[in-house]
């Protein structure tokens, strides 16, 4: 995703309150927040995951009352009729370099913007208002963010960069949860890079303050006013297409790059929550078991190794895990998955179309001499092969294949296919999991709707060990790539 010129509180606008050494024993995070930001668990959680990044220092800068943003928002609290009085705004930023110094670009961790609002008649409410840190954990670490952005951050030495996701609280009057997730993923997904309450509460239509909360349709209604691609999934849904659970769908939106919202029941109410990566568990059991204890798959999903999700929660801060199956059927509310293309096969159809079509073409050329070809071969037999499917540009794909040195004529027949497309990626449970790498991939046009399972669905293209097949071609193409390849990443 694109950089993005500073705006709104990633502007130059604050005044320097101090900058202090964040450095231990010196200074107590514990201390320093029970004294000026209320105890609030959330507020710890960014400095936690600030001094995992290696804070070394943070400046505190308060923010003029007269911001576009908060008398926006200071505006949506009068019409609550809750005796707001004033607010108050801090943006904090954090630097892995010592206090008064200029930090060097990749010495900034991230920001946060603490918002207070007082009232004549009730305790004052303190919340983020908005966050962006590094997440913490990468692909290292096993964790994928497919979806972080890159902004740009303003101050009096200098503009930083930072990437990750915005992470918002909300105040519970004139915005509530299901505002800062819609916040969150639209700040990945707008060419602006993020939107006010006050746009949101006008395109839902909301006139009722306080607000009390945004139902399913009202936020369908959001997206689609903002052009954003959703598809959705309920339990009416489910029900209806015989599907055992919502988890595919959110796991083949995620794989994709796209962020989600997830909402569900609570004990005494409804929440929701954006979804917008996972972690993978390189040692799990379950995809083994799963098809040799229990004989359920054909192939192995890569699915298999997902552990958790990667989510926001207003209530509890950034960047936290899920366990994948922990939001129970009859806990789900509903699911929207933001996709940057119509008509797009569902992800479990990708699969069983990229199957069909590798074990026509094994069945055809059960052998060609290439090694890694062969040695495909003989998983594919043994039905021991592992999908993957993404959902993909085309530019992404190209840049991925100009990492590798294939014949220039082939490489412009794939710059020729359609701007988005889903791959399958084409693995074997070690090469997939330890190695992170693939014999190859099918590509498979997404505005295929009635595809025939009886033997002739048709890719776009694909790619094995040694060989190259376009639609329309009478024969595959011999290549120069005849050993495995990486699979895709959002770093490549």
């Amino acid at each position: 995703m694109q950089d993005l010129s500073p705006t709104g509180f990633r502007k130059n606008c604050g005044k320097i309150n101090e900058w202090y050494d964040a450095r231990k024993p010196i200074h107590s995070n514990f201390n320093f927040i029970d004294r000026f930001f209320d105890s609030e668990h959330t507020v710890r959680r960014i400095f936690s995951l600030a001094r995992k990044l290696d804070l070394c220092s943070f400046l505190v800068e308060s923010i003029d009352s007269h911001n576009e943003r908060i008398q926006e928002d200071d505006n949506l609290l009068r019409q609550c009729n809750c005796d707001f009085t004033n607010s108050q705004v801090w943006r904090v930023s954090f630097f892995a370099s010592e206090k008064d110094h200029r930090p060097a670009l990749d010495d900034f961790l991230g920001y946060a913007v603490i918002r207070k609002e007082f009232f004549k008649n009730r305790r004052h409410n303190l919340f983020i208002y908005e966050s962006i840190l590094k997440p913490y954990r990468h692909e290292l670490h096993n964790n994928f963010i497919h979806c972080k952005r890159t902004y740009k951050v303003a101050y009096p030495f200098g503009i930083f960069d930072i990437t990750g996701v915005l992470y918002a609280q909300q105040n519970g009057l004139s915005f509530v949860c299901a505002h800062v997730a819609l916040r969150s993923v639209l700040s990945l997904l707008l060419p602006e890079g993020d939107i006010s309450y006050a746009e949101i509460n006008q395109l839902a239509e909301i006139t009722q303050y306080p607000v009390p909360g945004l139902r399913t349709h009202e936020i369908t209604q959001i997206l689609a006013k903002k052009n954003i691609i959703s598809k959705e999934e309920s339990p009416a849904s489910l029900e209806k297409t015989k599907k055992i659970s919502f988890y595919s769908s959110l796991y083949g939106n995620i794989e994709s790059g796209c962020p989600s919202l997830l909402a569900f029941n609570t004990t005494n109410s409804s929440h929701v929550v954006p979804v917008i990566g996972h972690t993978f568990n390189e040692d799990t059991w379950v995809s083994d078991a799963r098809k040799f204890y229990f004989g359920l798959n054909e192939y192995y999903s890569s699915e298999g190794w997902l552990s958790t999700y990667i989510i926001h929660d207003d209530n509890f801060g950034p960047y936290l895990c899920i366990p994948r199956n922990f939001i129970e059927k009859g806990n789900f509310l509903h699911l929207w998955g933001l996709n940057q293309c119509k008509d797009a096969l569902c992800f479990e159809k990708t699969e069983l179309v990229a199957l069909e079509i590798l074990n026509s073409f094994i069945d055809l050329n059960p052998m060609l001499y290439i090694s890694w070809y062969d040695r495909l071969v003989h998983f594919v037999k043994n039905k021991q092969i592992v999908l993957r499917s993404i959902f993909i540009r085309r530019e992404q794909y190209i840049q991925f294949l100009q990492n590798y040195w294939l014949e220039e004529y082939i490489l412009d027949r794939f710059k020729k296919l359609p701007e988005f497309f889903w791959m399958v990626e084409i693995s074997c449970p070690e090469l997939f999991s330890a190695t992170r790498a693939k014999f190859g991939e099918i590509l498979l046009s997404c505005n295929e709707v009635d595809i025939n399972f009886a033997g002739t669905a048709k890719p776009l293209a694909f790619r094995l060990p040694g060989v190259v097949y376009f639609e329309g071609d009478t024969l595959p193409k011999r290549t120069c790539i005849e050993t495995y390849t990486h699979l895709h990443s959002d770093t490549t």
